[in-house]
């Protein structure tokens, strides 16, 4: 991993940049009215990894595709993660919940900044990301319950557009998104993807 880069996104501050209109591109169109704004305070709270991989021309993401049985977000691409415990911080959960969904290990990690937290409507999450990269060559196992496969998509190949989705078991609509071939990134884990392209555009190391 260039280390220039891991420096400058180290050094990121939002507050100098736009994040709500970062986002916006991939928001979906169902997030209106009682659905935008400041997240409730019974919001769960959760923290998640953005793990990349490579540089230059071929920096890669770790993403995960999320369970058929799983009751919130089932057959979706995701970032590993989850809820945090109590006594735990974000970070903290993020790296737990990573090895518990795709077996890497703690000390394998090493955390390099945090990016903007998104508020995930249908389940009431409020999801801390976290970007990271590997101290070592480890891989991936799914867990059997929660994940049902792990794959890399390289960051120069993720192209916005609009695609037809379930986004609600009732009501099919078009969701901004990234197609990859597994699927279609969209909702949460399409608007943290959006920071990270945002980062990467303005490097120049």
């Amino acid at each position: 991993m260039n280390s220039a880069l891991i420096d400058y996104i180290a050094s990121i501050s939002w507050r100098d940049r736009d994040v709500a209109e970062v986002h916006s591109k991939l928001q979906p169109p169902f997030c209106y009215g009682r659905h935008r704004g400041p997240c409730p305070g019974n919001a769960r709270q959760a923290g998640v990894l953005i793990l990349l991989h490579g540089q230059g021309n071929n920096l890669s993401v770790t993403l995960t595709k999320r369970s058929a049985d799983l009751h919130h977000h089932a057959n979706q691409i995701s970032f590993p993660g989850g809820g945090v415990e109590p006594g735990e911080s974000w970070q903290m959960a993020a790296v737990r919940e990573t090895h518990e969904e795709i077996g890497i290990a703690p000390d394998a990690i090493s955390v390099v900044a945090a990016l903007e937290p998104v508020f995930v409507y249908r389940s009431n999450n409020l999801m801390f990301p976290f970007v990271a990269t590997l101290t070592d060559d480890s891989q991936g196992i799914p867990d059997d319950v929660e994940v049902d496969s792990i794959f890399l998509v390289k960051v120069n190949e993720l192209k916005l557009g609009l695609h037809s989705n379930l986004a609600y078991s009732w009501k099919p609509v078009d969701v901004p998104g990234f197609q990859v071939k597994e699927g279609v990134i969209w909702g949460a884990t399409a608007m943290v993807l959006s920071q990270l392209l945002s980062i990467l555009e303005d490097f120049t190391g």
